[in-house]
């Protein structure tokens, strides 16, 4: 006779596989969980790092662009220091051996400003007017001396107009030049622009000045100092050229913005990729974001580096979202299954109680 009950072990154990499917099902959630998690977390971290390299190469890389200036200065004032009576062809001869358009990117002149005290000034224009007889020093002022743009190189079309321009008459200018004679390093401005002469003016982003003194060297007195100095060499650059022949390859990967000092504001932009404000606009649209201030020969600029929208395609895309898809898609399908195999393991068990109950009644 069959002593199955409603609570019978035949009874219990038809219920087992459905609890053995949803099992199967939560642990295989919490796999697909847990390895999502740790792959998104390691691709972050590679990502992160890989972010941290371009930008720190960038750095790098803008660094020598400058370097490579500064030496470039160096020749040139070892050149007026070591030259009695410098002439313009001398100078357009040395500079048009620098290359520049190879070796300087973004530069677009070599000059040199010599000191000019009021009681020389006359002497000055004298020898200056035996090569180039419409030479003068402007803008005309009673200022005890004048930094006028006297060797210039290349003779441009943008060049030429600047010729006689005095720096000390524009406060970025003569604020650099102060800082470079006080420090005897060369040092940078932030954007000028470059007076042409006349109603049109175009703008250059920076110069880049270095002190030249009497037999070169710069002397440990200040007051032995200010008496050596013959004037400053300088170069004119675009920032824009000078950043993208430095970085190459490194910048269309990532968004780069730089600011004059150390708080980012508007107006002191120096330099930003072709993409939207992010440090002044922030948005969480960006990933991950740097920065960090950088002394470009002791003038502090901020480099502010973000993540643009398609960051993922150059670093590859997030595999971790594949494996959750993944994931889900095993764990409902073993749900499935296991379900399935369960729902066929009941019927089973009632179809054997049914006819173990049959036999029972054909005994009677």
């Amino acid at each position: 006779m069959n002593t199955d009950t409603p609570t019978s072990p035949s009874k219990r154990h038809a219920r087992f596989p459905i609890f053995n499917a949803w099992l199967i099902f939560v642990a295989a959630l919490a796999v697909t969980g847990w390895s999502w998690h740790a792959l998104h977390d390691h691709y972050l971290q590679d990502t992160r790092a890989n972010f941290d390299l371009r930008a720190g190469n960038a750095t790098t890389a803008i660094r020598r662009g400058f370097a490579s200036y500064e030496q470039t200065l160096r020749g040139a004032a070892g050149l007026i220091a070591t030259t009695d009576k410098l002439t313009q062809e001398q100078w357009q001869r040395y500079v048009a051996e620098l290359r520049m358009d190879t070796s300087l990117l973004g530069a677009q002149a070599i000059g040199f400003a010599p000191i000019v005290t009021v009681g020389a000034r006359d002497a000055h224009l004298q020898v200056i007017h035996k090569d180039v007889p419409d030479y003068s020093i402007w803008p005309t002022s009673d200022a005890p001396y004048s930094t006028p743009a006297t060797y210039i190189a290349p003779l441009t079309a943008q060049n030429i107009p600047t010729r006689g321009f005095d720096f000390a008459s524009d406060p970025i200018r003569r604020a650099a030049m102060e800082r470079a004679a006080n420090s005897g390093t060369a040092t940078v401005t932030g954007k000028v622009q470059l007076t042409q002469g006349t109603e049109n003016n175009v703008p250059l982003d920076s110069l880049m000045v270095l002190p030249v003194y009497k037999e070169g060297a710069m002397p440990a007195a200040n007051d032995k100092r200010q008496a050596a100095l013959l004037g400053f060499v300088y170069t004119s650059f675009r920032l824009r050229d000078l950043i993208k022949g430095a970085v190459g390859n490194q910048l269309p990967s990532i968004d780069l913005e730089i600011y004059e000092g150390q708080k980012p504001r508007t107006e002191d932009l120096l330099f930003a990729t072709g993409h939207s404000s992010y440090h002044l606009g922030y948005t969480d649209q960006t990933l991950f974001t740097k920065s960090e201030t950088v002394y470009i020969n002791a003038l502090p600029w901020t480099f502010f580096y973000a993540t643009p929208k398609d960051f993922e395609q150059v670093v590859g895309s997030d595999a971790s979202w594949t494996v959750l898809i993944g994931g889900l898609a095993i764990s409902i399908l073993a749900f499935g299954t296991a379900l399935s195999s369960s729902r066929s393991r009941r019927q089973a068990i009632v179809l054997e109680n049914r006819t173990a109950q049959d036999s029972d009644i054909e005994r009677k």
